[in-house]
């Protein structure tokens, strides 16, 4: 029969193998995981200009706006356009990107025949690599542009963004994940003068799944401010620059 202290010594040990076997697996679920700051890479890549996102979208729009808005009567009403656009971000600068964005978009005016709106749609599929992370996105944006009369001192803009990415983060756990990131924007004003966003709101959702199986979902809004940066708040407050 086995002494006390040998029975003790063997369920000590025990405890130890489990703790240990433990700990390595909370280990593994917290390495596994993306990140509130991860989430917000994914973000300002889709919002900013310098990777061609939702920023840089939306200054295109205004340029084909700008060739049929004629605040007058107007001769473009009713009309509907398509183009195939793709943008490059050449070797050498700070974020690399391949886009193409397949446009459509029409003009309605009122009955004066003066423009109220455009109407925006695109699909778009690529890649883009920047220092803390890389991705290959499929993706559509839907959006009106309003604010063409003379009497309008902003355009104003609306619109739903979904972007599906296929991410590997460079910096931190370095996960590779597949994500759904949602825009909804919300009466966001944009500057006649300077063509940047001056206002407004959007709300997010951010979800997906790790390599390893780990599911992620964030959810959060963005408030604009007039300083060409965005407050984006999940949990935490974090500025972005568009």
């Amino acid at each position: 029969m086995k002494s006390k202290i040998e029975l003790f010594l063997m369920l000590s040990l025990s405890i130890i193998f489990f703790l240990a076997s433990c700990s390595k697996d909370e280990d593994k679920i917290e390495t596994d995981t993306i990140t509130e700051e991860d989430a917000v890479e994914v973000v300002e890549n889709a919002l900013q200009e310098e990777s061609g996102g939702i920023d840089d979208q939306i200054s295109t729009s205004m340029e084909m706006a700008s060739n049929y808005a004629d605040p007058e009567a107007n001769s473009w009403c009713g009309w509907s356009f398509d183009s195939l656009i793709t943008e490059t971000n050449p070797s050498g600068t700070l974020i690399l990107y391949t886009y193409s964005f397949a446009w459509n978009w029409k003009l309605v005016c009122n009955d004066q025949q003066m423009p109220e709106r455009f109407e925006f749609a695109y699909d778009m599929d690529g890649w883009y690599d920047a220092p803390r992370i890389k991705s290959t996105d499929t993706g559509n944006h839907n959006f009106t542009l309003a604010g063409f009369s003379i009497s309008d001192d902003v355009y104003v803009y609306n619109g739903t963004y979904t972007r599906n990415g296929s991410n590997q983060m460079k910096t931190g756990f370095q996960n590779a994940f597949t994500s759904t990131l949602s825009i909804e924007a919300v009466n966001v004003s944009i500057s006649k003068t300077t063509g940047k966003i001056t206002g407004g709101t959007a709300n997010v959702v951010f979800q997906g799944k790790t390599s390893g199986g780990k599911v992620f979902d964030y959810e959060g809004t963005i408030t604009y401010t007039t300083n060409e940066t965005a407050i984006l708040k999940f949990e935490n407050e974090f500025t972005i620059q568009l």
